[in-house]
């Protein structure tokens, strides 16, 4: 399992949000020095999100986002505010290897399979998770769909996996809900992506024990719970 770290950008700087709350951001500066830390410290890929992008539906920070592409050799997973086509092709043709659709993808769930048609690279659909229903448009409205619809839904398309972030443990420091990961990886036929609330190595190891692909980690690197390469290398030892 890839545990992953995570730079979520908002006005071209590094923060970290409480539930998706802008209201309760901490910034953590310069994108392209977290980057760079996170390469010295033994990551293999990174997860980008553009928050104003997620929130206003443009993405507005895809200079940095360019920057990070540009300057580190890791495999980038990018999402937040990718609303087009030709948003999503254009950061591929960038050189991110992974993209996230989200929003998008509930009203034109075709486009997975147009962005697949013209590109090589991954394509991962986001279900963002709240108390088992999905939500949309920067976590702010319900989709109408539960979290087993939402993987049934795209299990149809040529999808190359999902995100699964639980939004309600989204930054608080209290641990996963390890049932809402194994529900969604027990339901999907392809890998899953994990995130929210993983805050200590012990959640990294219950979540590969369970099947996770991949850990994405947030606050708990941010504020030192535990290093990168602590938690990289616990789980070498399984």
């Amino acid at each position: 399992m890839e545990v992953i770290p995570a730079i979520d950008l908002k006005d071209g700087e590094v923060v970290q949000l409480v539930g998706g709350d802008t209201d309760k951001s901490e910034s953590f500066g310069d994108p392209l020095k977290i980057a760079e830390q996170w390469v010295r410290e033994g990551a293999n890929c990174l997860h980008i999100i553009d928050l104003d992008g997620a929130i206003d539906g443009v993405m507005k920070n895809k200079p940095f986002i360019e920057k990070i592409i540009n300057q580190t050799n890791l495999k980038i997973q990018v999402g937040g505010g990718i609303r087009s086509k030709e948003t999503a092709t254009n950061l591929l043709n960038l050189g991110a290897d992974r993209i996230i659709l989200g929003t998008v993808v509930f009203k034109e769930p075709n486009l997975i399979n147009q962005i697949k048609e013209d590109s090589n690279g991954e394509v991962f659909v986001s279900i963002d998770s709240e108390e088992g229903h999905i939500m949309v448009e920067g976590w702010r409205k319900n989709s109408g769909m539960s979290l087993e619809e939402g993987i049934k839904k795209f299990e149809e398309y040529n999808i190359d996996g999902f995100l699964l972030t639980d939004i309600k443990k989204e930054g608080r420091m209290k641990g996963i809900d390890l049932e809402v990961f194994e529900l969604a990886i027990n339901k999907s036929t392809h890998p899953v992506v994990a995130s929210g609330g993983i805050s200590s190595i012990k959640d990294l190891k219950e979540l590969e024990k369970v099947g996770a692909s991949g850990a994405v980690v947030g606050s708990a690197l941010y504020k030192n719970n535990f290093k990168l390469k602590e938690g990289i290398n616990s789980l070498e030892e399984i």
